[in-house]
């Protein structure tokens, strides 16, 4: 009802009728209407500025509601402005949330990713050093150049060994056959003189040599071979340390190379296999870093088939009885009496060489060596 006041009593309530009645409400306002009436009776009793002060009471109510209204329109933009606020700030949460969710599947992601190129590498690695070491390494014989690898045997090759299922050896990277007798030694310590050595004592506990002798001079003596007529008493070979010869069953050979003794051990060139044991065959490859002795009939390796030299005794040695030699072989033949004349001939060929090199220096013999002085009559 105020506002309806307000609106139709605007000319009213401004004043600025410039003289002029201000128009008038098609509706009259009962309050105005009454109000007016006690204004005429008023007026007519004597109470004039009723009409003044409606007017006054209708512009105060038009600018109560106008406040009321751009308050409420205020508040509501305010409010507006919060649900914005609110909404902005939950979609950026919603977006922080996604982009940290996609940060953490991508990450998840590219572990997997890094974790499956490691797995597959390594893979590919393993895959690559297996086939390396079986195929390269093996077949085309690499090995190191400071080790020589002896084998009583043969070599084979990977698909051979494949063959024999199980059945072979494996050593150093290589294969060989079940039958091989295998050892390694230094390069350093098996190379002098420009020959490669073999370790002969190893060669004859392969083969149960008996092995006699001292420092000096060794001698072997293989099993009897019944079925050689020729060395029924087994063959014989003896080294003298330092010198480059040997005696095959009493035959004298020339060596490539002087023999050695090495941790008392002894160690020969190694064609000596060549040249003097029966069906056998060394050869050294460089490339490979591998002796190979092998059996020159293509068999299998035996140890337990007797070995002998290609020289053997014109005739074979008799057995003699110790009780049908003389007293004087007896006494020759004794290991005292040995020793006493291997020491006595050892003094004489020290005096000798003192003699000799007195006489190269201009010194005077000794008196007991001193020819005797001419008698002049």
């Amino acid at each position: 009802m105020k506002m309806a006041n307000s609106r139709y009593n605007r000319g009213n309530v401004s004043g600025r009728t410039n003289g002029r009645p201000g128009p008038q409400s098609r509706t009259q306002n009962p309050r105005s209407a009454a109000g007016a009436q006690g204004g005429a009776f008023a007026g007519a009793g004597g109470a004039p500025g009723s009409r003044q002060n409606n007017r006054r009471q209708s512009g105060n109510d038009f600018r109560q509601n106008r406040m009321q209204e751009q308050q409420r329109k205020i508040r509501q933009a305010e409010l507006r402005r919060e649900q914005q606020r609110r909404e902005a700030q939950r979609r950026a949460r919603q977006a922080e949330l996604k982009r940290r969710r996609a940060e953490r599947l991508e990450a998840i992601f590219s572990n997997i990713k890094l974790f499956l190129i490691m797995f597959i590498s390594a893979m590919i690695i393993c895959a690559a050093g297996m086939y390396l070491n079986l195929n390269f390494w093996s077949l085309a014989n690499r090995f190191d150049k400071n080790t020589v690898v002896y084998v009583l045997g043969e070599e084979i090759t990977r698909d051979e060994a494949r063959a024999l299922n199980g059945n072979y050896i494996y050593y150093h990277r290589r294969y060989f056959s079940s039958d091989s007798h295998l050892w390694s030694h230094d390069t350093a310590k098996v190379k002098r003189n420009g020959h490669f050595y073999i370790n002969f004592n190893t060669f004859a506990d392969l083969y149960g040599f008996t092995v006699t002798g001292n420092a000096g001079e060794y001698s072997f003596i293989t099993k009897a071979n019944r079925d050689n007529s020729k060395s029924p008493y087994g063959d014989i070979v003896s080294f003298r340390i330092g010198w480059d010869t040997a005696v095959i069953n009493g035959n004298t050979v020339r060596l490539p190379d002087k023999a050695q003794l090495i941790s008392n051990e002894v160690w020969i060139p190694y064609e000596f296999i060549n040249y003097y044991v029966m069906n056998m065959t060394a050869e050294y490859n460089s490339e490979r870093s591998i002796l190979e002795i092998t059996p020159s009939d293509g068999k299998p390796v035996s140890t337990d088939k007797p070995l002998s030299f290609s020289l053997k005794y014109e005739n074979p040695i008799p057995n003699i009885a110790e009780n049908s030699l003389s007293d004087e072989i007896l006494q020759l033949t004794d290991p005292v009496t040995v020793r006493a004349l291997k020491e006595a001939k050892r003094q004489e060929e020290l005096k000798k060489a003192a003699e000799e090199e007195a006489r190269r220096a201009g010194v005077a013999p000794p008196p007991d060596s001193m020819p005797p002085a001419d008698i002049v009559e």
